[in-house]
C-alpha cells in the first residue's frame, strides 16, 4: 500500500535526509481528494541501538466549504516522529 519504503540498511550511521515523492493512489488515498503529489521530506537518525525518523509530508488536498459547498484546493502539510530500539536495548 505504502510508496513510501525506507530501506534503512541502505543508510549509514548518522544522520541521513531522505526525500521521497509518490501519487496519492500510491499512498492509498483517494486521488479526486488528494491532486498531484504527497512529498515526505525525512530525517533518519541510525544508531547500533536506535533508529529515529522524523519529518514532514506535504501535498494538496480537495476541500469542501462548509458553508457554501464550493470545492477548493488547500496546500496542506503534516509534521511527525517515531523511533524504534533494537530489541535488546531498554527503553
Amino acid at each position: 500500500m505504502s510508496a513510501f519504503t525506507l530501506d534503512l540498511t541502505a543508510l549509514p550511521d548518522g544522520l541521513s535526509r531522505v526525500t521521497e515523492d509518490s501519487e496519492a493512489r500510491g499512498l492509498g488515498l483517494p486521488e479526486p481528494e488528494w491532486p498531484g503529489r504527497i512529498r515526505a521530506t525525512l530525517e533518519v537518525e541510525k544508531t547500533v541501538d536506535r533508529i529515529l525518523v522524523r519529518g514532514v509530508l506535504e501535498g494538496r488536498a480537495r476541500l469542501e466549504c462548509g458553508s457554501c459547498l464550493t470545492f477548493f484546493e488547500r496546500a496542506v502539510q503534516g509534521h511527525g516522529a517515531t523511533r524504534k530500539r533494537s530489541p535488546a536495548t531498554p527503553t
